[in-house]
């Protein structure tokens, strides 16, 4: 979602929010929302609540954000070594006898992220899987 902001007549900024997403979070016009600034890996974030205290669940989102992050990076040295997104993509949800008949995807959710890439690195040294 793309938004703009707007100046008010006392100075101060106004973030326009789509219809769509005051729905989703169950707020009408003139109610409270909480914004928060949030690092996510080096990437600064802001993040909305409907209550002042959502310090678990950004901590939970960063979680998410980071392992996404983790995957994409995972899934990059993956075509660099497959030679293709497709083979990459497969070999991403394909159970591996190395990592316990986890997933890729699966073990970096584990934080495991490192042991592909060693293995990645293996391979290319002429290591079988």
């Amino acid at each position: 979602m793309r938004t703009r902001i707007q100046k008010a007549e006392n100075g101060d900024g106004i973030i326009e929010l789509p219809d769509e997403l005051l729905k989703q979070m169950g707020l009408g016009i003139g109610e409270t929302l909480y914004l928060a600034e949030e690092f996510v890996g080096n990437i600064k974030c802001l993040v909305l609540s409907k209550t002042p205290r959502f310090t678990d669940r950004i901590d939970e989102l960063a979680k998410h954000w980071d392992q996404e992050s983790q995957t994409e990076q995972l899934k990059q040295r993956a075509i660099q070594f497959l030679g293709s997104p497709d083979k990459a993509e497969r070999w991403l949800n394909q159970p591996m006898s190395f990592l316990n008949g986890l997933t890729p995807r699966q073990a970096v959710a584990e934080g495991r992220l490192e042991d592909i890439m060693q293995r990645l690195d293996q391979g290319e040294s002429g290591f079988v899987f």
